[in-house]
């Protein structure tokens, strides 16, 4: 697979990544604010919904893991993918909720005293109030996170659970339904069966199924798909509280197809989304998303509690915070999460080597 051709999708995960942050952050630091309120009643406050954010997360995760078996057939992988996912995502989890650990048991955690401040009692102040364990960090990191929703050590790891049976989900359907046809079906039944968050892994497979077969002449017109991805991205927005709402589920469902299929077809918007500084936070997403909530939860609190809380100073709070996160996140993106790519790939290559030597010997 040509990783450049799907280059809008690294500024997707940007976007995404930025998104959750700064709804977390307003959360957080802004739980009150008029100014928000009346972002909330625009389509810009698409950058402020986290749960909208995560969706589009699912959604490319459906994509990434359904490319090469539906684009280019190689379904002598499955196996050794399955793997491959478990050692992909648990190192940094690993490392992340251990740091969370130490940062607990040295008292370097100001959320709770910080979200009585700023009246966000509901949410800021809600995570880590209990007494952390070493063994418990551990459990966590490596099981819990990712099996059994575990996030009492880092809050937004509540995704974990489903980005890792949602993979599994996909592959298991890619390895039963090789016939498009019967894919189709499946995916069109689930998404108006079921309003779960697994749904969007089986959306980003169905936009992936439609990417293949949807010809380059029939959406010719560029201006034609700018103007569907503007009206689709408003549209959706205000769909955004769909849970348990079969018709406006999949009237959201049409509208991220019509998204995700305008951001891969037209080159305008896609030259958008491939920017190289969106690229950049891209390849750095999946850090960013583990670190950003311990960094809030004790940086961004230490500096609204000793260096002040005027608009100007949460501010720079803000800039100083990602700021970090983004050096922190390179770090781990480069000592953790690439060599664990490397092993897990080597791991599933070893898992696919013999299963096609025992066939080979059959």
């Amino acid at each position: 697979m040509n990783s450049k051709k799907f280059s809008q999708f690294e500024g997707m995960r940007a976007l995404a990544c930025i998104g959750v942050y700064l709804c977390h952050f307003s959360g957080a630091f802004f739980p009150n604010s008029k100014i928000l309120e009346g972002i909330q009643k625009t389509p810009f406050n698409i950058m402020l919904s986290g749960n909208t954010m995560v969706r589009i997360l699912f959604i490319l995760s459906g994509f990434v893991v359904s490319i090469k078996y539906i684009g280019y057939k190689k379904y002598g992988s499955l196996s050794g993918d399955c793997v491959k996912r478990y050692f992909r995502l648990v190192f940094p989890l690993f490392i992340v909720n251990v740091a969370v650990y130490i940062l607990m048991k040295e008292h370097l955690l100001f959320n709770q005293i910080v979200g009585s401040m700023t009246g966000s009692e509901n949410f800021l102040s809600m995570f880590n109030t209990f007494e952390p364990t070493f063994k418990q960090s551990l459990y966590e990191g490596l099981w819990g996170n990712l099996f059994t929703g575990a996030n009492g050590y880092l809050g937004p790891a509540w995704t974990m659970q489903y980005e890792m049976y949602g993979v599994l989900l996909i592959l298991a359907v890619l390895a039963i339904f090789r016939d498009k046809a019967l894919r189709y079906c499946f995916s069109v039944i689930y998404l108006i069966a079921f309003t779960s968050y697994y749904r969007y892994f089986v959306l980003g497979m169905l936009i992936c199924d439609l990417y293949f077969d949807i010809e380059e002449r029939v959406i010719k017109k560029q201006w034609v798909l700018v103007f569907l991805f503007v009206v689709s991205l408003s549209g959706t927005e205000y769909l955004e509280n769909i849970d348990g709402n079969t018709i406006q589920s999949v009237l959201y469902s049409a509208g991220m197809i019509i998204i995700f299929l305008c951001i891969l077809k037209c080159k305008l918007i896609g030259r958008i989304f491939s920017a190289k500084f969106l690229q950049k936070i891209g390849s750095h997403s999946y850090a960013i998303y583990l670190i950003h909530w311990p960094i809030i939860e004790s940086f961004s609190c230490w500096f609204y509690l000793t260096i002040g809380s005027s608009r100007v100073l949460l501010i720079l709070n803000l800039i100083l915070s990602f700021s970090i996160i983004l050096v922190l996140s390179t770090t781990l993106t480069k000592y953790c999460i690439i060599p664990m790519n490397i092993l897990s790939n080597y791991i599933g290559n070893i898992i696919v080597d013999k299963k096609e030597c025992n066939k080979a010997e059959k």
